[in-house]
């Protein structure tokens, strides 16, 4: 008997240590977006092109299109002109192998309600490292406070579940001592 309830601890535990690893984990991704955003300069560029690439996958005997929206912008950080692509900071792609550069839309008009924020011609700020101003991207990574607070309580049910089970656990095995 000792044996499932020392068990029943460890499943507890376990549970535990993933609903801190969770909440931690997506607090951890939103903190770091933050700091991406705030280390940045701005400036302000000039979109030189617009348009739109898709590609198509099959995925578990599914076929969809996904539709990339590309752009070109020029911005100059000390009296230096550079070339910019990137819609978004690198912190809010999650890229699979295989796939186009940038962030991927399921719908044509997702894609293109972002080319209709920045039309060729006209300006926008350009978000750049300081440090190599040839990073750059338009659109900054947001603090999803949201998300947080989800991941938070997703998180926070996993862990008190585990320390409920764990203590459950420890119990049994003192009353059987």
């Amino acid at each position: 008997m000792a044996g499932v309830q020392w068990s029943g601890t460890a499943f507890g535990m376990v549970f535990l240590l993933v609903g801190l690893a969770v909440a931690g984990g997506i607090t951890y991704t939103e903190y770091q977006d933050r700091q991406v955003a705030e280390s940045m300069e701005t400036d302000t560029a000039s979109i030189t092109s617009t348009g739109m690439e898709s590609a198509t996958e099959t995925e578990d005997g599914e076929t969809e299109v996904e539709y990339y929206p590309r752009l070109e912008y020029e911005y100059t950080v000390d009296g230096r002109t550079y070339q910019g692509w990137r819609i978004y900071a690198a912190t809010d792609l999650d890229k699979e192998a295989g796939e186009l550069r940038g962030r991927d839309f399921d719908s044509e008009s997702a894609a293109r309600n972002v080319l209709d924020r920045f039309p060729s011609g006209s300006e926008a700020t350009v978000y750049y490292d300081p440090s190599d101003p040839s990073r750059a991207f338009l659109v900054p990574p947001e603090f999803d406070l949201l998300t947080v607070l989800g991941g938070v309580a997703f998180g926070g049910v996993f862990a008190l579940v585990g320390l409920y089970t764990a203590i459950q656990g420890l119990r049994g095995q003192l009353d059987d001592d």
